[in-house]
């Protein structure tokens, strides 16, 4: 018998805080990606903003990746333990 709390099977999370995070996240890069130009961290020039975002976006991805393995891994030891505890 499974958990009602049976967490990577859960598709109702469109409906809660999820869209206001993405939201929330986008406008945060964004904005860091803008006051980048301000600070000198990127040249404000056509290839500084390919560059920018040519190195942005893959490491944002590879981190991205990472913690969605890491809190997946987390999901499936809670399910278990759930499981062994036969909720």
């Amino acid at each position: 018998m499974r958990s009602p709390i049976w967490i990577i099977e859960r598709t109702d999370y469109l409906e809660g805080p999820f869209p206001v995070h993405i939201i929330f996240l986008s406008f945060q890069k964004s904005l860091f990606f803008f006051l980048s130009f301000f600070v000198g961290w990127i040249p404000f020039s056509l290839k500084g903003l390919v560059t920018g975002i040519g190195i942005f976006l893959p490491f944002y991805a590879i981190i991205w990746i990472i913690f969605y393995l890491y809190f997946r891994y987390q999901v499936k030891i809670l399910n278990d333990e759930l499981d062994k505890r036969g909720n």
